[in-house]
């Protein structure tokens, strides 16, 4: 059997402040994704994390290179993203 991760499932929200997405993936752990937010002179900052919660074991060095590879395209989709919103 394979496994698949399940849809991202909303687990926490706190209104114009911060929410908080949880993706499991069966026999292996549950990725968070943290979004928070910050307004500052008109201007708003998300901040993202990523926190793995492997499933039956104690967290391991092994852990950040899962994660990292996971989102190994992010600043090349990130500047995507800018380039598209000032074109």
């Amino acid at each position: 059997m394979e496994n698949f991760a399940t849809e991202p499932e909303l687990v926490s929200v706190i209104r114009n402040k911060e929410f908080t997405d949880k993706t499991s993936i069966p026999d292996v752990g549950d990725i968070y994704f943290i979004h928070e937010l910050t307004s500052e002179n008109g201007w708003t900052t998300i901040r993202h994390s990523v926190e793995f919660v492997p499933n039956n074991r104690a967290d391991s060095s092994e852990d950040a290179g899962f994660v990292s590879q996971i989102f190994s395209d992010v600043p090349a989709s990130i500047f995507s993203l800018i380039k598209a919103a000032n074109d």
